[in-house]
């Protein structure tokens, strides 16, 4: 799935001068409708070694890098897993794992993601032994165009009482 690169403030007049002098390609930049920041969506799939890369001078206007993506089979343990500033949560579904990645760049989501397929991360909250332990609860926070979702695990209200 594709990345979105979140810009700095006032950073589409200086993207706009960029595609002009053809520095970049044609890039559009949008103003999300419920957050107001611009961003430039579907840059690359996360993951991809032959997505393009960020040119240099588009690399000091991104503020922040997301992306969501799904998985079908090498599935990991839910949860939440942290690598150098790249959040990503792993929650399963029926048939898929569903990934959603945030990070301060696009090399550093795209390094986190590999590592995350590869099994070399391990999660900083594991959700699968918390679960089982205690209930508890989690929002994903909403960004990248994303809604903020409550997920309940574990004890029931009705139980807990």
């Amino acid at each position: 799935m594709s990345m979105y690169l979140w810009l700095k403030p006032n950073s589409r007049a200086r993207v706009q001068q960029l595609v002009t002098n053809r520095v970049l390609g044609d890039l559009k930049v949008e103003t999300d409708r419920d957050s107001g920041q611009e961003v430039i969506k579907g840059w690359g799939d996360v993951g991809d070694p032959m997505s393009p890369k960020l040119p240099v001078a588009l690399r000091d206007l991104v503020d922040r890098v997301t992306a969501e993506t799904q998985i079908y089979s090498g599935f990991r343990r839910e949860g939440i897993y942290s690598h150098e500033g790249v959040t990503l949560a792993v929650k399963t579904g029926s048939d898929c794992q569903a990934i959603k990645i945030i990070g301060p760049s696009v090399d550093a989501v795209n390094e986190a993601y590999s590592l995350l397929r590869q099994g070399e991360l391990t999660p900083t909250e594991d959700w699968a032994t918390s679960a089982k332990t205690k209930g508890f609860s989690f929002s994903i926070p909403r960004f990248g165009g994303w809604r903020a979702k409550t997920f309940r695990f574990g004890v029931s209200d009705r139980q807990s009482s």
